[in-house]
């Protein structure tokens, strides 16, 4: 007989962070769906996208950021989401926010920890065939804007902007 356990993929086996456990059950279903940009237009898949990232342990995050851009892509959306004007935020910006997050629950992290980095390495890298980008997915794409050259700046797309706030609003409440 399978547990729901052995359905949990293997990087968020026996984590203890209480929401990763109680919405682990989740996870192996988001992972196997593949998203198409109508997908993006439902508030439901904007929701499970941003939920995913917000169960991601924090330290498993910090451990390995570079395969964790859901939750890198979470961190985004609720920094960005809180300006009262959709205006791009710079990459320098949106780290700061992020190691700011993760001190806050008393994750060990340097100033050279570098998550957005990865992010934006991993965005160049999705549109070249030729690399094995394997941990982004396209649908963060269809949610951000990046604009600029070094550093980046991102940005909610417009249409999307009222779902992720009210995400974040609804968080809130949790």
């Amino acid at each position: 007989m399978v547990s729901s356990a052995d359905l949990v993929p293997e990087p968020f086996r026996g984590l203890t962070d209480r929401r990763v456990r109680r919405n682990a059950w989740a996870l192996p279903r988001l992972y196997s769906h593949t998203w198409s940009v109508n997908d993006m237009s439902s508030n439901g898949t904007i929701r499970d996208i941003l939920n995913e990232g917000r169960v991601v342990d924090s330290q498993l995050y910090r451990d390995h950021c570079g395969i964790n851009h859901v939750k890198t892509f979470y961190f985004f959306c609720e920094r960005l989401s809180q300006e009262p004007t959709n205006v791009a935020v710079s990459s320098t910006e949106l780290k700061a926010y992020i190691l700011a997050q993760l001190r806050n629950l008393k994750i060990d992290v340097s100033n050279s920890f570098n998550p957005e980095g990865w992010f934006g390495k991993a965005w160049t890298d999705r549109t070249d065939a030729s690399k094995d980008e394997k941990h982004f997915r396209s649908e963060y794409r269809y949610v951000l804007l990046r604009t600029g050259n070094g550093p980046y700046s991102y940005q909610i797309r417009p249409e999307y902007l009222p779902d992720v706030r009210e995400f974040f609003a609804d968080s809130e409440d949790d």
